[in-house]
């Protein structure tokens, strides 16, 4: 190979594109059990990985798309990263990434990654990527959050036969909308509560912010719509989900029935400060008077300040109610809903 083989670089990795005699690149990759195992139900043979480099530089010729070939600047093998088709228009590709063992661990998924969407968005006319992963596969889920990523409903992967976190990226700015979540947005919901509760707390309730990962998170997220007595609704930008919030059964021990909770209302850092809380708890409170209560409650941590202004806004007060979490104070605030 020479530097004239290479189409696109950052610090440490080249780019190039496949050819027909890079079988045995192909083979050490995708013959590798232990890099197929979370993305094919069974290890691929000869002919497999055969169908496969035929199939990458068929879009190639098709599409001027690739999962590329990556190389280190001595010209080691590292993997595959690149792009391929989504959806029904040419703006939008989905980005994928593939390393040989050896290579793992040396944040080089990060790197090639983070080069190909740079490339996508400036050289080619794509506005939108896309990105899943296994459920299990905790090193793409931190690769793609660490390049901004955000959560959008689990996508059905055929190959596995399971449900993958999924996630888009926009070039250009998107409108926010509300719908209801179902339980394949419980990946995106796990994501969104830990960064907003992480971003929020991390100075003001530090043993909060910390009590739980995110994979506690997605276990929490799995279960929480077998609850018949809670309904969740979530803000999407694009299709990002960015934004959540749950209309609840009071757990409180004086719920006598006549008030109801906004049990988590949370968004995501990058839309903080853009007048999207507002809209959250409007539709919260409708469901709340939907679900025959009068009143709506909700608890806020005292050290919040910025939370209590806003609740304050929307008309809430403090009842007088308080407990004690984490070794902080959290006061109960309510409102009575117009019916």
């Amino acid at each position: 190979m020479t530097m004239t083989d290479f189409f696109l670089k950052s610090n440490r990795l080249f780019f190039r594109w496949w050819q027909k005699e890079d079988l045995e690149l192909a083979w050490k990759l995708w013959g590798n059990p232990e890099v197929t195992k979370l993305f094919s139900k069974m290890p691929m043979s000869m002919k497999d990985v055969e169908d496969r480099l035929e199939k990458e530089m068929g879009q190639a010729r098709a599409n001027a798309l690739q999962y590329w070939p990556v190389f280190t600047h001595n010209g080691d093998f590292v993997g595959c990263c690149g792009l391929r088709p989504y959806g029904e228009n040419d703006e939008s590709a989905e980005l994928g990434f593939h390393l040989v063992p050896e290579q793992w661990g040396k944040g080089y998924a990060t790197e090639a990654a983070g080069a190909v969407v740079d490339y996508a968005f400036s050289n080619l006319k794509i506005h939108t990527i896309f990105a899943g992963h296994h459920p299990h596969n905790k090193s793409s889920r931190n690769t793609l959050r660490k390049l901004g990523f955000i959560g959008t409903a689990a996508q059905f992967y055929e190959p596995t036969g399971l449900y993958h976190p999924s996630y888009l990226l926009y070039r250009d700015e998107k409108s926010c909308q509300m719908r209801l979540a179902g339980k394949p947005d419980s990946f995106a919901l796990a994501a969104l509560h830990h960064d907003s509760l992480r971003g929020t707390f991390s100075r003001l309730a530090p043993a909060y912010a910390n009590s739980r990962s995110l994979d506690d998170f997605e276990r929490l997220w799995s279960e929480r719509f077998d609850d018949p007595k809670c309904v969740t609704s979530v803000l999407v930008k694009g299709e990002q989900i960015v934004g959540l919030v749950s209309a609840s059964a009071s757990r409180d021990d004086d719920a006598d029935g006549r008030f109801g909770e906004v049990g988590r209302i949370y968004l995501h850092p990058s839309v903080w400060q853009k007048g999207h809380g507002a809209l959250l708890i409007k539709w919260c409170e409708e469901e709340l008077a939907r679900m025959g209560y009068t009143e709506s409650k909700l608890w806020v941590f005292e050290v919040n300040a910025r939370a209590i202004r806003f609740y304050e806004r929307c008309g809430y007060r403090p009842d007088g109610k308080t407990k004690t979490e984490f070794d902080t104070r959290l006061l109960r605030f309510g409102k009575t809903l117009q019916l």
